[in-house]
């Protein structure tokens, strides 16, 4: 099936892979390409699943139900939708799945590589559509990401900022109902044990969720 990929962050600034740490956000690390209003709506949750909201202080577990703001083309604005981190990839795996997909995508070359003191990081996701307004087209299962430090601030790498380029990879089916799947990749210093990831859009409502590698 051919992949659609989007580019959520467009900087990073890295010179050497010594010990992680974090530093101050200062300034938003994620982009929209969309004019919309800063208003989220909720999603109305026909099933089961019970999602709660999360913060950097309070983040959400693996295979926890969180909720975060995803677009809708319909009706032009942002809605909270349930969504959830089930696994984190690194090593071989993680690299064959970022490196053939990029391989697809001339124009994205010049992401960054992992070099000896960084690797490829895939978090695989997933998002519940049950009352997510939607066209005749239906849903996928993009969502904006980012990656901060496990005390919700900038990552550090020695005295530099490094911040991940994250890298949405989702299938360009789409769905009207139920959930879809989808991964996000990026490299990160090895050094780097423990982040947290913010699913949805920035300025809109953020899944919180603590990750190990």
């Amino acid at each position: 099936m051919r992949k659609i990929i989007g580019i959520i962050l467009t900087f990073i600034i890295l010179i050497s892979f010594p010990a992680c740490g974090s530093d101050k956000i200062e300034e938003s690390s994620s982009t929209s390409e969309k004019t919309v209003s800063a208003v989220s709506s909720e999603v109305s949750e026909k099933s089961d699943i019970k999602a709660v909201s999360s913060s950097a202080a309070n983040p959400l577990e693996l295979e926890s139900w969180g909720r975060c703001a995803k677009f809708s083309v319909s009706e032009q604005k942002y809605f909270s939708v349930p969504v959830r981190l089930m696994k984190v990839q690194k090593g071989t795996q993680a690299k064959k799945q970022a490196e053939e997909y990029l391989k697809e995508h001339d124009e994205y070359k010049g992401i960054i590589r992992p070099d000896n003191d960084s690797q490829w990081v895939v978090l695989d996701y997933e998002i519940m559509l049950d009352g997510f307004p939607m066209d005749e087209n239906g849903a996928d299962a993009s969502i904006s990401s980012m990656i901060m430090s496990d005390e919700g601030e900038n990552i550090k790498v020695g005295d530099d900022v490094f911040i991940p380029v994250t890298v949405n990879i989702y299938d360009d089916e789409t769905a009207f109902e139920g959930t879809v799947k989808g991964s996000i990749a990026f490299v990160m210093p090895k050094s780097c044990k423990t982040f947290l990831a913010v699913l949805g859009e920035t300025g809109e409502e953020n899944a919180f969720v603590k990750c190990t590698v």
